[in-house]
């Protein structure tokens, strides 16, 4: 009997000063070093989510999906939401769902080689660089189309990881990959960042959650606090020192803040 009204007692206790968390599935794809499950914190973004869900009083876990997997398991409601806009469904789709604010910007840019470029490369026009050759993954049409009609030559690959071998054996003069995952190439492959740089963005995009409407009032409402509060509080900018480095995160990527 004492048992009892110790574990009741623990119970009150619990829900009244709020320590019982709500447990929330979210769905993403391998993608380091946004998302991974190979990585303590599963990746920057899985960072930025738990964070602010967690101050909202959500126990957040990850399932990680294949992309076309991710999209089903959402409209099955196996998981609460999606790193992925509604310009990924198709119309008949996109009014299952509602789309946060943008949670943070993916930015591809051209990395290269300092002792290639000793000067550094800059341009106004990405055509000032026509007749270079730029590693690009197969199946990424928006950059290749991109950089064709600037005039660069491209060279296609389907592994990241040996096209950023070329560059480093000096046979491409760029690699267009987001800045961060440039970065974790270096770093995985064990290079020497201090060996390579990368230009100014050549595209960019806000990426955002996508959540189910029905039933999912709540958890949208509170995602949107949440993120407003990591944004506000530091926490946004200090997880993404911990990726970019410390006084390295690109202001165009900070300016974020100023939407939430």
């Amino acid at each position: 009997m004492k048992k009892i009204f110790i574990s009741a007692l623990l119970a009150i206790c619990v829900s009244f000063f709020g320590f019982a968390q709500t447990k929330i599935v979210l769905g993403v794809p391998e993608s380091p070093p946004y998302f991974s499950e190979k990585v303590n914190g599963q990746g920057m973004v899985c960072e930025l989510l738990t964070a602010a869900l967690t101050s909202q009083g959500y126990d957040v876990s990850y399932q990680f999906l294949p992309l076309p997997r991710l999209f089903v398991s959402l409209s099955e409601g196996k998981v609460a939401g999606i790193p992925y806009g509604m310009g990924s469904l198709a119309a008949e789709d996109q009014a299952k769902v509602v789309e946060s604010k943008a949670v943070y910007l993916s930015e591809y840019v051209l990395f290269y080689k300092k002792a290639k470029f000793p000067k550094g490369v800059e341009f106004t026009d990405l055509a000032e660089l026509k007749g270079y050759t730029v590693e690009v993954k197969n199946g990424n049409t928006p950059i290749i189309d991109l950089l064709t009609t600037k005039g660069l030559k491209i060279d296609l690959g389907n592994a990241s990881d040996q096209m950023f071998k070329k560059l480093d054996a000096d046979r491409a003069d760029f690699m267009a990959v987001p800045d961060l995952g440039g970065l974790d190439l270096i770093r995985t492959l064990n290079l020497n960042e201090e060996d390579f740089n990368y230009t100014k963005f050549i595209s960019s995009s806000n990426r955002t959650m996508m959540f189910l409407k029905a039933d999912n009032d709540k958890v949208v409402s509170a995602f949107t606090a949440g993120y407003s509060t990591i944004m506000k509080n530091g926490t946004y900018k200090k997880i993404l020192e911990k990726y970019y480095g410390a006084g390295k995160v690109p202001a165009s990527v900070l300016k974020l803040v100023s939407v939430w």
